[in-house]
């Protein structure tokens, strides 16, 4: 079974998920926490690997065929993933306890872009998102 850990603009709910029609894709398992910290880069978050903790929704993948389009969505290249904005790789979350398929940014790629970007100190996009519109 193919499992995958999305934490931004991807997740149930939000416009990405609804714009690629990704429910009949994806089956949501179950709230998730992924290791790492959360920046916001303005239209979506980055997801690097460093301490902290990240809020995320996992899916079970039901049409493998959406990986896919969700590497094109990303600018993930299989075949090159030292050029890719965003890195999918097996990561063990931290609850619950698998291993999940997760886009991490690819600091090597674009450090100068998240040096200027905003932390996101509670690891929810959604509620960063949300407080973001009020102000």
């Amino acid at each position: 079974m193919q499992l995958l850990a999305l934490y931004g603009s991807l997740r149930a709910g939000e416009p990405a998920f609804r714009r690629l029609g990704l429910a009949g894709s994806l089956w949501f398992l179950a709230p998730c926490t992924i290791s790492g910290r959360l920046y916001d880069l303005g239209d979506y978050p980055a997801l690097v690997a460093e301490d902290g903790e990240v809020k995320g929704d996992l899916f079970k993948v039901v049409n493998p065929a959406v990986i896919q389009e969700l590497d094109a969505y990303e600018g993930f290249l299989p075949r090159a993933p030292g050029r890719s904005l965003y890195q999918r790789l097996a990561v063990k979350l931290i609850r619950p306890r698998t291993t999940a398929w997760v886009y991490l940014y690819n600091l090597a790629l674009d450090r100068d872009g998240l040096d200027r970007a905003h932390f996101i100190a509670t690891g929810d996009w959604k509620k960063h998102r949300a407080a973001r519109r009020v102000r």
